[in-house]
Formats: C-alpha cells, sequence, structure tokens
C-alpha cells in the first residue's frame, strides 16, 4: 500500500535546518531539509533611483562583499540569468557593456528590503559581489552561496 502525504514548513530562521523523522513500518527515517538561501528572498521591484537610495542607507553592518576573478570574462552576458537562476530577485540594472547589475528583492521571513550588486571589471575581470539587507546573517550566507554560482 501507497500513502501519499504532503507537509508543509514554514521558514523562520535563515540559519537553522529543518529537521524531522519519517516513520513506517520499514523504520525511521531522519530528514533533514536545509534551505538554498536563493529561496528565502522574493522578488521587489525597484526604481535605479530607489535602488540607490537603499543602498547609501544599508551600508556599513547591513552589506556583505566579495571580490574574485572571473575566470572567463565572456561570461558577463549570463550574469543576469545566474543571478535570477540562483534567487528570486527583480533586475533593477543589467548593463553588460559596462559590467554593472543591480537586482533588488524582500527577504522571506523578516520581510526587509534585500540588494544585490555585481559589478565587474571586463579588462581584468575583477567581480566585486555586494549583498545589502538588515538581515547580516542573510547577507553574508547568500553572498557565500551566490559567489559559487558565478565563479
Amino acid at each position: 500500500m501507497v500513502v501519499d502525504s504532503q507537509i508543509s514548513i514554514t521558514l523562520t530562521s535563515v540559519s537553522q535546518s529543518v529537521k524531522f523523522e519519517i516513520v513506517t513500518n520499514r523504520g525511521t527515517y531522519p530528514v533533514t531539509l536545509e534551505p538554498s538561501m536563493g529561496i528565502l528572498v522574493r522578488a521587489s521591484a525597484l526604481s535605479p533611483d530607489e535602488f540607490a537610495a537603499l543602498e547609501k542607507k544599508l551600508g556599513g553592518m547591513n552589506e556583505s562583499s566579495d571580490t574574485f576573478v572571473l575566470k572567463d570574462v565572456e561570461s558577463v552576458s549570463g550574469i543576469t540569468q545566474k543571478v535570477l537562476s540562483f534567487c528570486y530577485v527583480s533586475t533593477v540594472n543589467a548593463d553588460v557593456e559596462n559590467g554593472k547589475f543591480n537586482f533588488s528583492g524582500k527577504t522571506q521571513i523578516e520581510d526587509v528590503p534585500l540588494l544585490i550588486s555585481v559589478n565587474v571589471d571586463r579588462s581584468s575581470g575583477k567581480t566585486t559581489l555586494s549583498v545589502r539587507s538588515e538581515n547580516t546573517v542573510l547577507n553574508s550566507r547568500l553572498l557565500k552561496e551566490l559567489k559559487k554560482e558565478l565563479v
């Protein structure tokens, strides 16, 4: 006999995984769900001016950033698709020619603004990735995972 069941989980923290057990007549199976940071963000459209104003407000402790070199500078044209495939955000600006990309969203848990900036020096491939929001734990984890997607 096959029994289908559904479970709905509400995530309340970016730093804790969901743990539970599935119990059947054949045994008990522990399950741990570690959500991707990208699913903890939802799209929220901003104009370039609104993005710039929030970017100034969310600097300092509300910003996580890293610098790395893109292996293939020609892959700059795919940055927008990589970011949008990784997390559900809105594109504010995608200037492939100048290597400047800005994305906006809101955190699922706290419903606070989240900004992502990618700046690529087309001549050297040097790339700066920045994530800004009031949730510093989400910022650092999202930065780490998003960097893996872009490198």
